[in-house]
């Protein structure tokens, strides 16, 4: 059993193959609108005194037309008594290719002149002639007057003038008959003759035929290059799809021969273009379309496809066009009918192709394979119609479509599921960047708490050192001078108590020291900026440097809770300007004027960050970056004017009051 799928295909497909029938069938019999037997010539003449224009609609002047071979005869010629010698009959439409003249078989180079009379009701309604292009020049007299003709009817190559174009032309008024002459010449094509029925109708209706059938070249070619175009400009944006890019050539490949085909649009609006190049295009755009439809299934279903096979049809495709377009018509003509059966194996084996594609439940392959099908039996059409076998009409154009039709449908679900799977990737990252942003949250905030519990151990640490140690310090030094005053009045002060009680007096120094260092700000409460000036106060005291304080601010008090921070990255600033800017003066400065922003800034005059950089560390400013980060901050290093380095750091801040604010954590 088939999938659900490709049964669905399948009928869909039947649908369009039934229309494209009825279609063609509605094109065979627009020239014989009626129901009855088309009339055909027999002795050069031809019957249509039973004909109704008005109901059976236009016929086709085909059968025996008389042939005078190898001679260009006016209407003039057959007015005299002595009418000029018939070659003999010649079936119209054909080729005299072959044909056996005075023991000589003809090749396409020639020229000869046609004659038929017809016979007409009386009461026939004003007429009209179409006559598409003949091989390869004509003149066409009707009851002695000129009313249709293209390029130059000549005698050799070097007269002769060739040219397509559709001809739609009234008729003189008669009374029950008419005379056609029609003059034919070739030089330029393999094949010589009359090569299109000449149509007979009425005016009115030949031209709404005409308009509808210009119409839907129009139609086709507007729709194919609009989609050609439209799959070109889109591989132009994303080039990483082959398949789009055949299929865009392959539109335009086939609009032009559209517009180059069957009613001549191009030559309509174009008549004085070089028939060598109308024609060369014609038959380069038949080459063209196959290698590209071979390269897009290709690119579509690559595992399907033979690749060797495939490069050798590609080859032979190339191979024909390239000879197209390097020899002139006489040669290049005759490929017209050997490339036919390469038109029929590209089909069977892309079907092969698209049919493994099924199998393989390959995306579209049903939906390609209905319109190539719909594609392959209206070229089979034409084949036969140029070869004469059936005299139905040209509708390659209308199989283009539905081909071209299947294959932008396929493009479209394609590019339909793509942006289908982009949007629900799309829909996964978004998830994953909030949970991502939620994460790096939730990981800032554990930071901001592991800070937080360090800082709390810290100001635990200091209390200890401070009501402990300190504290026993402090007693231990003033009973040991109680002791050593003892000692002195008794005539007894050795020097081992000397430096026992200074090395008291220094550790109980450093003790304090360090309790300050590892929670200076609540010592403070009431002060914004006493932590500050006591750090520059000890680190001016132990290094040497002169080291200032200064401060702007807008609050009697702060309680910003990042202050602890502000006071870690100025220590550790400070501490850096001291180790390694070889500076003479160091200035640390608090700005809150303006009480939206809190800046600290430690600028020193050593010699810049161009010689500290060659210095091997850089963990102090790691961890400063780090705090500022976590408060929500900036931090920057740059030079300073005149020499020197600046550390700054700004953090937002809003306005507090200044009662029942205070939350002990004061710089």
């Amino acid at each position: 059993m088939f999938p659900t799928a490709f049964a669905r295909a399948l009928h869909f497909g039947l649908i369009l193959l039934l229309a494209a029938l009825l279609f063609c069938v509605s094109g065979c019999r627009t020239d014989s609108v009626g129901t009855r037997a088309t009339p055909l010539a027999r002795g050069g003449v031809i019957d249509l005194t039973t004909w109704d224009f008005r109901e059976d609609g236009s016929v086709d002047l085909n059968g025996e037309w008389e042939f005078f071979w190898r001679q260009l005869l006016s209407p003039g010629d057959f007015a005299g008594s002595a009418p000029p010698l018939m070659t003999g009959p010649f079936t119209v439409p054909g080729t005299w290719n072959g044909r056996e003249i005075g023991g000589e078989k003809q090749s396409g180079d020639g020229y000869a002149t046609f004659r038929l009379r017809v016979r007409l009701r009386p009461d026939a309604p004003r007429l009209a002639i179409r006559i598409l292009d003949q091989a390869t020049a004509y003149q066409l007299w009707v009851n002695g007057t000129q009313i249709a003709g293209n390029g130059t009817v000549g005698t050799s190559a070097t007269t002769n003038r060739p040219q397509y174009l559709l001809q739609l032309s009234r008729l003189p008024r008669s009374s029950d008959s008419l005379d056609i002459v029609l003059q034919v010449a070739n030089f330029n094509h393999s094949k010589g003759g009359v090569w299109n029925p000449v149509t007979l109708g009425s005016e009115a209706g030949l031209a709404r035929i005409q308009g509808l059938r210009q119409g839907l070249d129009f139609f086709l070619f507007g729709c194919l290059l609009i989609m050609g175009a439209y799959h070109v400009f889109l591989y132009q944006l994303r080039r990483t799809d082959r398949s789009v890019l055949y299929f865009g050539l392959f539109c335009l490949v086939v609009a032009c021969r559209t517009a180059l085909t069957e009613n001549r649009i191009f030559t309509g609006l174009f008549p004085a273009f070089p028939w060598e190049l109308v024609f060369k295009a014609e038959l380069f755009t038949v080459h063209a379309a196959f290698l590209l439809l071979l390269l897009f299934i290709q690119s579509l279903y690559p595992a399907d496809s033979s690749r060797r096979l495939t490069r050798f049809l590609q080859g032979i495709c190339l191979a024909f066009g390239l000879t197209t377009l390097a020899t002139p018509a006489r040669i290049s003509s005759l490929l017209v009918t050997p490339f036919h059966p390469v038109i029929i194996f590209i089909q069977g084996y892309l079907f092969v192709v698209l049919f493994r594609a099924i199998l393989a439940k390959r995306g579209e392959a049903a939906t390609i394979l209905t319109g190539l099908l719909i594609f392959f039996l209206t070229v089979v059409n034409d084949i036969l119609h140029n070869h004469g076998v059936i005299a139905t009409a040209y509708v390659a154009p209308v199989g283009f479509l539905f081909l071209v039709g299947s294959q932008s449908l396929a493009l479209a679900r394609r590019y339909s599921h793509a942006f289908a799977a982009v949007e629900q990737l799309s829909d996964a990252v978004t998830d994953k960047n909030r949970a991502l942003e939620e994460e790096i949250a939730e990981r800032a905030r554990l930071e901001r708490e592991i800070v937080n519990v360090c800082e709390e151990e810290r100001r635990r640490i200091s209390r200890d050192l401070h009501d402990g140690l300190c504290q026993q310090l402090t007693g231990a030094r003033l009973q040991f001078s109680v002791l050593e005053r003892k000692l002195a009045g008794a005539g007894q002060e050795p020097s081992e108590l000397k430096r026992l009680s200074s090395l008291l007096e220094e550790s109980v120094n450093h003790a304090y020291d360090l309790s300050h260092g590892l929670w200076p700000v609540e010592h403070d409460p009431q002060g914004v900026s006493a932590s500050l000036d006591e750090l520059t106060r000890r680190l001016a005291e132990s290094s040497g440097i002169a080291i200032y304080f200064i401060q702007e601010r807008g609050c009697a008090d702060c309680s910003h809770g990042s202050v602890t921070h502000l006071y870690r990255i100025a220590q550790e600033a400070i501490t850096n300007a001291v180790k390694h800017a070889r500076g003479s003066r160091i200035v640390v400065g608090l700005d809150c004027r303006d009480r939206t922003r809190l800046t600290l800034t430690v600028r020193d005059d050593g010699v810049g960050r161009s010689v500290t950089s060659r210095t091997t560390g850089g963990l102090g400013m790691g961890i400063m970056e780090h705090r500022a980060k976590v408060i929500g901050g900036t931090l920057t290093v740059s030079d300073a004017q005149g020499g020197g380095t600046v550390v700054t750091c700004v953090v937002p801040c809003e306005e507090r009051k200044q009662e029942g604010q205070s939350d002990g954590s004061q710089i």
